[in-house]
């Protein structure tokens, strides 16, 4: 009998084959099935589409939903009640439980950058589909015989530089893959975007990657390391995630790793779902999930223009379903077919962007950090809405924090002001850099009028 994951990746192939036509097809019979469970089996839904025509009805016909809506109502989104909130929350609360399936699916928190941290749940199919899209149209894609033969004399080993501490998108798929299959847990490590670059470089020293993919802003400190000699690995493919990669930052790790330099699109909420091509387009799986860039006021984003945000809806998942949902982010859809022959449409993608602090220790040397190394100040501290780091000089950060009166309704804002003090602090000589100076502002804040994300790390 032939695998779900077989089946899934032989329709990868052949969508491409059938061209934008075929894709299109594809799109439009799944999310009439989408829409079709989802009435029928989630209370939110039904409730939500009441006013959908039942067949005669678009896209564009959908109400479209944000986190907030379906955080609330969690227990009347998903479809399947195995996955109530009570049970989720409480497998969540298991550090040990990170990457380990509940019933069969993926269980992935995001990092609050909307200012309200989200649960997603990504069933077994979900999973599949995942799956199949990485080997089809990253892998398989991105590999040439150089590198191909370049595995085969040295040997496979991915060095996977992930937010960890917590059950988030990308620390939990690569721990699900290395306890499904013991090989996996030979040929890839995990390491903590959050660890000081010195750890890093003595990790990944000692493993000496044939495979490079993490964070563009970790990547880039350790292109910096490889350049000044501190690191020597040979990488024969890097691939950037998680935060927007520039040319600039593509030339730097190009030059410091001397190998092609590819790039994902990834979410909590869809998992990998975009793969870079050689013209520095971003493809999106448009047969499994659909991308609308819109204006602020939710009309259509003509293409070749940045959007304010973005409506998602992933055509694989029926247990937590998301039809147009508001991601936020900023892209920009070319507007013809991309030379590189790829027949899915062709994307840029301007999302979370935050900048590298580069501060002077004791002793006045300077020690660069990455944004990524402050994730998960929100959720070390309760009752922190949001947070934001502004650089004053080199020993001096300005700290603004919101608190959540609904979270922690006890606890004055100054009180939490002071709590997220002192784990900024550890987090700070974890790095190197105990003697900066701190100023914290108790502060309400407000996301980015544009796309409704916080920027959490402002630079020099």
């Amino acid at each position: 009998m032939v695998s779900p994951g077989v089946r899934i990746a032989w329709d990868l192939l052949r969508a491409r084959r059938a061209g934008p036509d075929g894709i299109a097809d594809r799109q439009r019979a799944r999310l009439q099935q989408l829409v079709a469970h989802a009435r029928a089996t989630s209370p939110f839904y039904r409730e939500h589409l009441r006013a959908l025509h039942a067949t005669d009805w678009g896209l564009a016909d959908i109400p479209p939903v944000n986190k907030s809506e379906l955080m609330a109502d969690f227990d009347n989104w998903v479809t399947d009640p195995r996955f109530a909130r009570e049970r989720v929350m409480s497998f969540l609360s298991s550090s040990a439980a990170v990457g380990t399936p509940l019933d069969g699916a993926l269980i992935a928190t995001s990092s609050g950058v909307t200012g309200q941290p989200g649960v997603f749940v990504h069933d077994e199919f979900a999973v599949a589909v995942c799956q199949a899209m990485i080997v089809v149209r990253g892998y398989l894609a991105w590999l040439r015989w150089p590198q191909i033969s370049g595995f085969l004399r040295h040997g496979v080993r991915e060095a996977a530089i992930v937010g960890t501490g917590g059950h988030f998108a990308g620390v939990s798929w690569l721990e699900r893959a290395r306890q499904r299959a013991p090989w996996v847990s030979r040929v890839i490590s995990v390491h903590s975007a959050q660890s000081p670059i010195a750890a890093l470089v003595r990790e990944l020293t000692t493993v000496d990657p044939t495979a490079l993919v993490g964070y563009t802003s970790v990547l880039r400190l350790l292109a910096d390391e490889q350049i000044a000699g501190r690191l020597a690995i040979h990488p024969l493919i890097a691939a950037t995630s998680g935060e927007t990669a520039t040319d600039g930052d593509r030339a730097l790790l190009a030059r410091a790793f001397d190998c092609p330099i590819k790039e994902t699109y990834a979410c909590s909420e869809a998992l990998f779902f975009g793969f870079g091509c050689d013209q520095r387009w971003l493809h999106v799986s448009a047969d499994w999930v659909i991308v609308e860039p819109v204006q602020a006021d939710g009309s259509p984003t003509p293409p070749g223009v940045f959007s304010d945000s973005v409506l998602l809806t992933n055509l694989a998942n029926r247990t937590a379903p998301l039809l147009r949902y508001q991601l936020g982010d900023s892209v920009m859809r070319r507007a013809d077919r991309c030379p590189c022959g790829n027949p899915l449409p062709a994307f840029r993608v301007a999302g979370r962007r935050d900048d590298t602090l580069v501060m002077h220790d004791a002793t006045g040397q300077p020690v660069a950090i990455s944004p990524v190394a402050f994730g998960l100040l929100a959720e070390a501290v309760p009752g922190v809405r949001n947070w934001q780091i502004v650089q004053v000089d080199r020993t001096t950060l300005t700290v603004r924090v919101s608190a959540d009166k609904t979270a922690a309704p006890t606890e004055s804002q100054e009180a939490i002001a002071e709590a997220f003090r002192e784990h900024l602090m550890s987090v700070l000589r974890a790095h190197g850099v105990g003697n900066v100076t701190l100023m914290i502002q108790a502060a309400q804040l407000r996301p980015d009028a544009k796309n409704g994300k916080f920027r959490h790390v402002y630079a020099l």
